[in-house]
């Protein structure tokens, strides 16, 4: 039997879980579905931990519409220590430098619609110009409170985020986080209920295979 690290047993969960078409329809066909059904399992697993930011609860409730009964009693709900965390000089610079880099792509992007676009078709143009410049500059970053939450409470615990948020997983990479792809948790999930694998070789194995 190997000896498990804290490590393995926190996951961070992002909203994104339960939001994301293509990790959300595992659990469930609706976000109030895949939630209620996602804290089944948790709750069949404790001797995992599962860690949600406050922010990220807020958000969740917003897409649901409603309060999800026992969330608390299940996960552990809890805002990451801001005043106590750092971020190394060198991810700053990163992000800075990756922040610049797609408002000059969105000002291109700008640029190259007007200049093609035709008086009658403005409101068509306009709305497609949204959407790409929506898409240039945050797609693959980190772009809300929410999800630098996520990132730092990991690294306060100690945790693994499981998202599927591509910006999640680049500043995971920068600061030197696990993560988990939420396309693939549903059958983690699955695996680890049972108590005995959990706490077998093959776990070990398996939650490598997971991680990027």
């Amino acid at each position: 039997m190997s000896k498990k690290t804290d490590k393995e047993r926190k996951f961070v969960i992002d909203t994104s879980v339960f939001t994301n078409p293509n990790s959300r329809k595992s659990f469930g066909k609706t976000t109030v579905e895949a939630v209620k059904n996602f804290l089944k399992f948790a709750a069949e697993t404790p001797f995992i931990h599962f860690y949600m930011p406050l922010s990220i609860k807020k958000e969740l409730t917003t897409f649901l519409g409603e309060d999800v009964p026992f969330l608390e009693s299940v996960l552990i709900v809890k805002s990451p220590s801001l005043y106590e965390l750092s971020v190394p000089a060198a991810v700053v610079y990163k992000f800075i430098d990756e922040i610049r880099n797609r408002i000059d792509k969105g000002l291109r992007l700008s640029e190259k619609m007007l200049r093609s676009y035709k008086p009658e078709e403005i409101d068509q143009r306009i709305h497609d110009l949204r959407e790409k410049y929506r898409r240039a500059l945050r797609d693959g970053v980190i772009d809300s409170k929410e999800d630098f939450d996520v990132v730092m409470l990991a690294k306060e615990v100690g945790g693994i985020i499981v998202t599927a948020d591509y910006g999640l997983m680049k500043m995971a990479e920068w600061l030197g986080l696990s993560f988990f792809k939420a396309e693939r948790f549903h059958e983690f999930l699955i695996y680890v209920s049972n108590k005995q694998a959990f706490f077998s070789e093959d776990y070990t194995h398996f939650l490598e295979e997971q991680l990027d």
